[in-house]
């Protein structure tokens, strides 16, 4: 009886934090497009155009995921490392780890949690690792352009 009351209150604390973290991507996600909105967020440096804004936005609820996550045990440090590695080859993971990285970890120290922080520390590990293995990918070769003919 005694397990199965820990399981319902994990549970039940999981569903909580899924329910906030829904509430969050939502709020985020209507202010992407409207500039009014998109002001009530924390201030980024002033040399970030909105464009670049939504760019963080966006990539903040791709790590936000992998957070939730890791935090959950969903996944480790091994599957945290390989993950990173591969996204922060691209040029706007870079400018939101470089903006947010700070934030992340102060947040992450503030929560008290070690396995918050041990997520910070992966990610932001990875992130030294390419910024000194050279240039990242940029936005503008993602893609190859429209005309171009299927390979």
């Amino acid at each position: 009886m005694a397990a199965s009351l820990t399981y319902q209150a994990r549970q039940t604390k999981t569903q909580n934090e899924e329910a906030q973290r829904a509430a969050h991507r939502e709020l985020i996600l209507v202010s992407l497009d409207d500039r009014d909105l998109a002001v009530c967020w924390d201030p980024l440096p002033a040399d970030i155009s909105l464009r670049g804004r939504k760019q963080i936005a966006f990539v903040n609820l791709i790590v936000s995921s992998w957070w939730v996550d890791y935090r959950l045990k969903r996944t480790n440090d091994d599957a945290v490392r390989v993950t990173a590695e591969g996204h922060f080859r691209g040029e706007a993971a870079r400018r939101h780890w470089d903006v947010s990285g700070a934030n992340w970890l102060a947040y992450c120290e503030a929560l008290g949690e070690r396995r918050a922080v041990r997520f910070v520390t992966l990610m932001n590990e990875a992130y030294v690792r390419a910024v000194a293995d050279g240039p990242p990918v940029p936005t503008a070769s993602y893609f190859a352009p429209d005309n171009a003919p299927r390979t």
